[in-house]
């Protein structure tokens, strides 16, 4: 298998799942370790995934969204502001 195809292969059962370890991506591809952590290295590079120890996880870029009981509370004054000058517009 070419590395283009493995690493799409990578990265498409990666997608499918959140972690992967090097000997699952070695059985799903039938390369060796050394080829799999040499390909894992190059898409870390890339950015595309995170390494970790044993495998592998998709990258994470995104920011995590606080916890709705958080959001209620944060900005609260805003919000009430906000509130209010929705409700004369309405009326």
């Amino acid at each position: 298998m070419i590395s283009e195809k493995r690493q799409n292969v990578i990265l498409q059962e990666l997608t499918k799942k959140d972690f992967l370890t090097l000997q699952d991506l070695v059985d799903r591809t039938g390369c060796s370790a050394s080829t799999i952590r040499r390909d894992l290295s190059k898409l870390q590079n890339m950015g595309k995934l995170q390494r970790v120890h044993g495998g592998a996880t998709i990258h994470q870029n995104r920011v995590k969204e606080p916890k709705l009981s958080v959001k209620r509370t944060q900005n609260l004054r805003e919000k009430q502001e906000i509130a209010k000058r929705a409700a004369c517009d309405i009326q």
